[in-house]
């Protein structure tokens, strides 16, 4: 029987390539509970990450698309950036 198992900096090297090869293992931009900026309405807000899917992301308990946020006009880690990123959209 295959189950799901935490990757982990247990497993062996061929246990990490396999897993990685499998397409299991995803690279999330931001963590969990961690401030971001989201443009919103030509602005930059401070949110807080609440949870991360593969599609998609919630900031202050909404789910967004990447699509949805890409259009808006992107999540960033930094105010600066965020802002820089609405400045140029202008």
């Amino acid at each position: 029987m295959t189950r799901t198992e935490a990757v982990d900096k247990n497993l062996s090297p061929e246990e990490t390539k396999d897993v990685v090869s499998r397409g299991h293992v995803y690279n999330m931009p931001f963590e969990v509970n961690q401030y971001v900026y989201m443009i919103t309405g030509g602005r930059a807000l401070k949110v807080v990450v609440t949870d991360i899917g593969v599609g998609s992301i919630q900031l202050n308990g909404q789910w967004y698309t990447w699509e949805e946020m890409e259009n808006k006009g992107g999540v960033y880690e930094a105010e600066f950036d965020a802002l820089t990123a609405i400045a140029q959209m202008m």
